[in-house]
């Protein structure tokens, strides 16, 4: 049974849940029936196991910040021996802390009960009084930072309205609960995935100006979906694509509809839906059946994605008085090939809007502009970026929506 879970489970095995029983129930049955006198008993038995199971939780403890700090230092390539390594090393730790800790503290001639519980209980206090310090410092941040370094990072913000109207998983908010985030006498729907919403949020401000209202529709890494795939069961994610689909297809008064995914994600492979060239065929398909409805629909790009988190780069750069890198904009146009080489199979009547010629020069895609921090992590504009974009989409809209009244436009063909 252990021996089936190491070799068998991998990154796509749910857990832990169910499928934890199995490994937990061999090593019961092993504690339960390994006696002296069996082979296994004996092999356990031995001196180097009887070490191992001894430090073993001590290097369970030592292994997770070796290996943490590894992966920061070097990114998440950090793989192969410098891990293998760190493993060993995480071993021999373990065996000087049981030796050199463990085996004085539990020798009461040494260290009695009294002075080990007071040692306890105050290094505890210490370590939960850093932990709430840092936490609510957001990691002693203004100790780190310069000036200059806070002024910027404190524009690498979220949406205020993240928490209240980003919906994901089984509980989802249902799309008629969603969040409006403003009045006027248009309507108008943002739909998509995480990467939706900064965008809606400061879409309320700039589409507000020309007289629409403003509704959220966004789920956390949600590829595009019309539903589950013949055979499939409904994901949360197909339930509530259709259900806002549903509503938004239904409502007449919607006259714009602003479509956005981490697109280039799902054709790589990840995300809830799955993946791959089936994400591009289902979006398209998608905008074709929102255009069909007479709703004017936007597609808004992915934005180039980090080399790194917007707070590492602030951190590691030697000039804040200039915009901050973050990749070439060749590598950039590299990494989407597969979406620009397929534009032409999205509907001629949606508008495209792409990121990269706000963000990006001839030769670097930023992650600043202008002493504003463009993301708030490596991948979700920030609110300031999120901006330069729907200002984009505001200009793009206000002369169709000027030339033809707030009723939308007829169907280019029969509703699917």
């Amino acid at each position: 049974m252990i021996a089936f879970a190491v070799f068998a489970y991998d990154a796509e095995t749910p857990f832990p849940g169910i499928y934890a029983a199995l490994p937990v129930v061999g090593a019961g049955l092993i504690i339960v029936c390994a006696h002296p006198d069996t082979i296994i008993g004996r092999g356990l038995a031995c001196r180097p196991m009887v070490v191992l199971g001894l430090t073993s939780y001590s290097a369970y403890l030592f292994h997770h910040p070796l290996m943490a700090f590894t992966r920061s230092a070097a990114g998440p390539d950090a793989e192969g021996l410098p891990m293998l390594l760190f493993a060993g090393l995480s071993f021999l730790l373990a065996y000087i802390s049981w030796k050199y800790l463990e085996l004085p503290c539990r020798n009461r001639a040494l260290v009695s009960r009294k002075i080990f519980c007071a040692a306890s209980v105050t290094v505890a206090l210490v370590f939960l009084v850093f932990g709430v310090t840092g936490h609510r410092t957001g990691g002693f941040l203004s100790q780190r930072l310069t000036p200059d370094q806070g002024t910027l990072l404190k524009t690498a913000v979220a949406s205020p309205a993240r928490e209240r109207c980003h919906t994901g998983g089984a509980d989802f908010l249902p799309p008629t609960h969603a969040c409006v985030l403003n009045q006027g006498h248009l309507k108008a729907a943002i739909f998509g995935d995480s990467h939706t919403v900064e965008l809606a949020f400061v879409l309320a401000d700039e589409l507000g100006k020309h007289g629409f209202q403003v509704t959220q529709h966004s789920f956390s890494s949600c590829a595009p979906s019309l539903g589950p795939k013949p055979g499939t069961r409904a994901t949360p994610c197909d339930a509530w694509s259709m259900e806002t689909l549903s509503l938004i297809k239904r409502d007449d008064q919607i006259d714009l509809v602003v479509v956005s995914y981490r697109i280039l994600s799902y054709l790589r492979g990840s995300g809830e839906v799955a993946s791959a060239p089936d994400a591009w065929d289902t979006l398209a398909t998608l905008l074709r059946h929102l255009a069909a409805q007479g709703k004017q629909v936007v597609l808004v790009l992915q934005a180039p994605e980090l080399p790194a988190s917007m707070q590492d780069l602030v951190f590691n750069t030697n000039n804040l008085h200039g915009d901050i890198p973050g990749q070439s904009r060749v590598d950039w146009e590299d990494q989407r090939r597969i979406i620009t080489a397929r534009l032409s199979e999205l509907p001629r009547e949606v508008m495209v809007v792409d990121p990269s010629d706000i963000f990006c020069d001839m030769k670097t895609c930023n992650a600043t502009k202008d002493g504003i921090a463009l993301y708030f992590n490596d991948n979700h504009m920030s609110v300031g970026g999120a901006r330069l974009v729907a200002k984009q989409v505001a200009n793009r809209i206000s002369s169709v929506f000027s030339v033809r009244p707030a009723n939308r436009l007829p169907p280019t063909h029969p509703s699917p």
